[in-house]
């Protein structure tokens, strides 16, 4: 059956209710909440021809440790394993894309911040995974974000359903739990028995000989660095530099790696919702190749990758 998602929005918003300062302070305190429970299912991910299934595993330690681990259930074999938000094993990886994973970057939510950029709408109660869900729509009040409309578990916060949708309201990416169970996996539940590759941080000596540094010229405003300096990685004998940004809902990332191929052309896709621009940046040291990859519109992320800048050292 085949449905206009443009309709279902407009359906959507006569139905749905603006909420209030503290509605919507006490959605962003579940989903804050939710970061630190422990929980496993299944759901499927879509967007433009993909679908895929996954089983998930989630555990929260007394210290507040996440521990995350990912199954794909068709196609290749992908299983993932992450701690505290960072991969540390990746099963069949495509080596070319070894850092492109998004989060779900609740902790940070803050509506004294976030209404800046959206209006949030109360879309009501629905049901996800046979569990009482409340959903609600992040409406973007600028060109450098998407709508958003999230359905939250009842119980625990969790979000149970995600759309992803474009300034139209038709469907960019889809993710849902078809299962859904509050219990603590068990430690077996979070091993990986295949051998992995593993992304290696720099150690101290190398990453001193890092000969250069980058910097954005430009970042839409709301939107921060979500670690304190970019991360530097060694992956196939190649040093890559990473940094990840969001604004709480939507987030980025920025790779800057030196090229050792002459020939490399500048490409724009659109993967669903999300955007990958890469472009050639020769400097008096050489050429280096910049990747705007996230789920933000395709113009934001090539006027991204067109302001980052290369600083040598001496």
């Amino acid at each position: 059956m085949r449905y206009s998602f443009a309709w279902l929005m407009v359906g959507w918003l006569f139905s749905a209710s603006s909420a209030t300062a503290q509605d919507a302070q006490e959605v962003l305190k579940q989903l804050r909440d939710a970061q630190q429970r422990s929980y496993q299912g299944s759901f499927i991910y879509e967007r433009k021809d993909v679908f895929s299934t996954h089983r998930m595993w989630r555990y929260v330690d007394k210290e507040g440790q996440q521990q995350e681990r990912f199954l794909q259930l068709n196609g290749p074999r992908l299983e993932m394993l992450k701690v505290d938000r960072q991969v540390k094993c990746v099963v069949h990886p495509n080596l070319d894309e070894p850092f492109l994973t998004q989060d779900w970057p609740g902790q940070n939510l803050n509506w004294q911040d976030l209404s800046r950029w959206y209006s949030m709408q109360l879309l009501g109660h629905t049901r996800v995974a046979d569990r009482a869900t409340l959903a609600v729509l992040f409406a973007p009040l600028d060109a450098h974000r998407y709508p958003l409309e999230v359905h939250m578990d009842a119980q625990t916060g969790v979000p149970l359903k995600s759309l992803l949708l474009n300034e139209h309201g038709q469907l960019l990416e889809r993710f849902q739990f078809v299962e859904y169970s509050v219990d603590e996996p068990d430690a077996q539940d979070l091993l990986i028995e295949q051998p992995c590759l593993e992304p290696l941080p720099l150690d101290a000596d190398e990453a001193e000989k890092l000969a250069w540094h980058w910097q954005l010229g430009w970042l839409p405003e709301g939107y921060q660095a979500v670690h304190q300096a970019s991360q530097n990685w060694k992956i196939n004998h190649k040093q890559v530099s990473n940094q990840s940004y969001s604004d709480g809902l939507a987030q980025f990332s920025v790779f800057v790696e030196p090229l050792l191929e002459q020939d490399v052309a500048a490409a724009r896709l659109q993967l669903g919702p999300t955007a990958v621009v890469t472009r050639r940046l020769d400097t008096e040291r050489g050429p280096y190749m910049i990747t705007v990859l996230g789920e933000v519109p395709a113009g934001t992320a090539e006027r991204l990758a067109l302001s980052v800048r290369i600083q040598q050292q001496d």
